[in-house]
């Protein structure tokens, strides 16, 4: 799972966790289960990531089965590898956020993986604070679907255009965002959108007009995002 996607869900459950605490909005199966696969996370063939033989946990595929094995299981150190909203209490959490006094810090392959994916760390935090249910209420799944997995910037439509043209961009995560106008000598006609925008999808429309209100001639214009994390730019083509 790309870290763009990994900071989707982290956003994505935080905002909706103002809305609705106290019932988990992190989805096991899409949201925590994808950290823990072969290839991520320290994990190796097989799906082993904490370690095999007494208090081992060994991971598949599998969401049901994964969820299954470390729901109300007893790990080590006298622990059960999830208790909802108890994180000290959930020996698969304590293993992976520090240096446990039972046994090492795992993932056994990578100990330190989750000290550079801090954002990985918090979610799964959240699903155990939240209950660590299995699954997400239908409504919040859906919503968490509508944000976007990758930064983009869309074609402007309509495009050549007169008098107006509206122009898309995704946001995986919040940003401040700056959506400009350039002639084709690289200056400055307009700015369309500057400021914080939440994650999700924008539109902005350009009229055609300089800064200053006052109409442009016909011609070739760049429309340029500048984010963060991700700068993209287009042409449009305006016909008078």
């Amino acid at each position: 799972m790309p870290l763009s996607t990994s900071l989707r869900y982290f956003t994505a459950a935080l905002i909706m966790t103002g809305s609705a605490w106290g019932q988990s909005n992190v989805d096991f199966s899409t949201q925590v289960n994808p950290i823990f696969q072969v290839g991520r996370a320290g994990c190796s063939a097989g799906g082993s990531c904490h370690g095999n033989g007494a208090g081992g946990l060994t991971l598949s595929g599998n969401a049901t089965e994964n969820y299954d094995a470390i729901f109300g299981k007893a790990g080590n150190c006298g622990l059960t590898y999830i208790t909802p909203n108890s994180l000290n209490g959930s020996f698969l959490y304590v293993k992976i956020s520090s240096n446990p006094s039972c046994g090492l810090r795992m993932p056994q392959n990578n100990p330190n993986y989750f000290e550079t994916n801090q954002n990985e760390l918090a979610l799964i935090r959240v699903w155990i604070e939240e209950g660590a249910l299995a699954s997400v209420p239908l409504a919040l799944a859906e919503a968490l679907e509508l944000l976007p997995a990758v930064y983009s910037l869309g074609a402007n439509y309509p495009n050549p255009f007169n008098p107006s043209t509206t122009i898309t961009y995704d946001l995986p995560a919040g940003s401040p965002v700056v959506l400009a106008v350039y002639d084709l000598q690289g200056r400055q006609v307009a700015v369309l959108e500057q400021g914080y925008r939440k994650a999700g999808r924008h539109s902005a429309v350009w009229q055609g007009r300089n800064q200053a209100g006052e109409s442009v001639g016909s011609g070739v214009y760049l429309y340029r995002l500048q984010t963060s994390r991700f700068t993209a730019q287009g042409k449009m083509v305006l016909l008078k």
